[in-house]
C-alpha cells in the first residue's frame, strides 16, 4: 500500500451532496461513536459522552490518514479475495455452484475457464480452508454453526490510541467530578477500550474500509460486472483526491498517466463532465446543520437527565447519612 497519497475518504457518487463537508462526516462519525460509547460507559457527566466522541473522532482520522493507500492494482486484487470470500458460503463451497452464481458464462468451454480462473485465485488467496469450511460434507448437521458477532478484531496499536484518548478526555474532569466517579469511569475505559475499538474500527476512514463500501455496493451483480463497477468508483475517487488532475490521480492509482488514461477510456469516465457534476455538487453541499443541532441537544439533554438522576441519589444518600447521624 501507497504512504505519500493525501487520499481523504471521497464517498460515492450517489451519496456526494450528503457527504460534501469534510466537517458534517466527522459529525456524523461522532455521532456514530457516541452510541457506541453510550452503550457501553456509563457516563453521569453533562456532554463527556460527546466529548469522548469528539475525540474518537479525531483520532479515527488521524488513524485513517496514516494507514496508506492501495494502487489500483492491489485494490483490484483485494476485490478479487473480497468478492470470493463473500461469495463461496452462498455456495458451499462448491466450486462448479460458484462458478454458476458469479459468472454469466454459459457456454461449457466459458464455464470450464472462468472454474479454472476460479481455482487459481482460490490458490492465490489461500481460501481452500474458507471453501472446505461450508462445504455440506463437512458440517456435522448436529452442531449448529459457530456464529460471529464480531468480524472486526482491533489491533492493539488502535485499542491503546482510543483508550488514551478516552484517559486524556476523562482527565479533564478530574478535578470537576466526584472521585469515586472518576475512578469507575477510568475501570470502565480500561475495561471496554478493546470493545469499544471493535465496534469503531469499521467506521474508521481507512483506504481499506473504502475498498469495502464499495465492495458493498457491488452485491447481487455478478463478478465482470461487479470488478468494472468497484474500479470504476476506485478511479473515480482517486480522481476527486486529487481534484481531478489526471497526473495526480494516475499516481494515487500507482499508475503511469498512460495506464490511467487507457483506464478511463475502457471504463468510459469523462473526465470533464465528473468534474463539473462533482464542483456543482461542492458548490452546493446539502449538509443537514438541522439534524446534527438536534442531534447535539438531545445529547445534552440526555446527559442532563442522566446527571440529574445521579445528584437526587446522592441527595437521598445525604439525608439517610443525616438520619443515621441523628
Amino acid at each position: 500500500m501507497r504512504k505519500d497519497s493525501p487520499y481523504d475518504i471521497v464517498q460515492s457518487k450517489p451519496f456526494l451532496n450528503s457527504y460534501a463537508s469534510q466537517e458534517y462526516r466527522k459529525q456524523e462519525l461522532t455521532q456514530r461513536i457516541s452510541a457506541e460509547i453510550d452503550s457501553e460507559l456509563n457516563s453521569p457527566i453533562k456532554d463527556l459522552t460527546y466529548k469522548l466522541s469528539e475525540g474518537l473522532a479525531n483520532t479515527a482520522y488521524n488513524i485513517g490518514k496514516e494507514s496508506g493507500n492501495y494502487t489500483r492494482k492491489q485494490a483490484l486484487e483485494y476485490f478479487d479475495r473480497k468478492f470470493l470470500e463473500r461469495e463461496i458460503p452462498r455456495a458451499h463451497g462448491i466450486i462448479t455452484e460458484l462458478t454458476r452464481n458469479v459468472t454469466d458464462a454459459y457456454d461449457k468451454k466459458d464455464v470450464n475457464s472462468f472454474r479454472r480462473n476460479l481455482y487459481r485465485k482460490i490458490d492465490k488467496y489461500g481460501l481452500e480452508g474458507a471453501i472446505d469450511s461450508v462445504r455440506p460434507i463437512n458440517i456435522d448437521p448436529m452442531k449448529a454453526p459457530a456464529k460471529n458477532d464480531n468480524v472486526y478484531s482491533a489491533p492493539k496499536t488502535i485499542v491503546d490510541k482510543l483508550e488514551y484518548t478516552m484517559s486524556s478526555t476523562l482527565s479533564g474532569y478530574k478535578g470537576i467530578i466526584h472521585p469515586n466517579i472518576y475512578e469507575n469511569m477510568s475501570s470502565q475505559i480500561k475495561e471496554k477500550a478493546s470493545v469499544l475499538a471493535n465496534k469503531i474500527l469499521p467506521y474508521i476512514p481507512t483506504h481499506e474500509n473504502r475498498l469495502n463500501q464499495i465492495i458493498e455496493q457491488t452485491e447481487g451483480s455478478k463478478f465482470k460486472e461487479a470488478k468494472l463497477m468497484f474500479e470504476k468508483q476506485f478511479i473515480y475517487d482517486a480522481l476527486c483526491a486529487a481534484d481531478f488532475d489526471k497526473t495526480k490521480a494516475a499516481d494515487y492509482a500507482g499508475d503511469s498517466v498512460q495506464t490511467f488514461n487507457r483506464r478511463l477510456s475502457k471504463l468510459g469516465v469523462d473526465v470533464s463532465k465528473e468534474k463539473k457534476e462533482h464542483d456543482n455538487a461542492r458548490a452546493k453541499p446539502e449538509v443537514p446543520t438541522q439534524e446534527i443541532d438536534r442531534f447535539k441537544q438531545l445529547v445534552i439533554e440526555y446527559n442532563s437527565r442522566r446527571e440529574a438522576m445521579v445528584d437526587d441519589a446522592e441527595k437521598k444518600k445525604m439525608k439517610k447519612q443525616v438520619k443515621v447521624a441523628a
